[in-house]
């Protein structure tokens, strides 16, 4: 943890990875179309809205985290 909290403090523009599983962690990575993508190619949040419509619950308020590409980690 120490050597992670100095290379944070050099650099704001570091990625941090979790190890998930072990973390007993569930990541939702909703992205977004990028350029070059066919037409049509889904939006990742809508398309998690669109699906808990279809199941009829809705998508539970959780902590998120904008990506670079302006996705959504959920």
């Amino acid at each position: 943890m120490h050597v992670q909290r100095r290379v944070l403090r050099r650099s704001a523009h570091v990625n941090v990875g979790i190890a998930t599983g072990p973390a007993g962690l569930l990541v939702v990575d909703l992205d977004l179309p990028k350029s070059g993508d066919s037409p049509g190619t889904l939006v990742g949040q809508t398309e998690l809205t669109e699906l808990g419509v279809r199941a009829g619950r809705e998508v539970p308020s959780t902590d998120t985290v904008c990506t670079p590409s302006g996705g959504w980690h959920l």
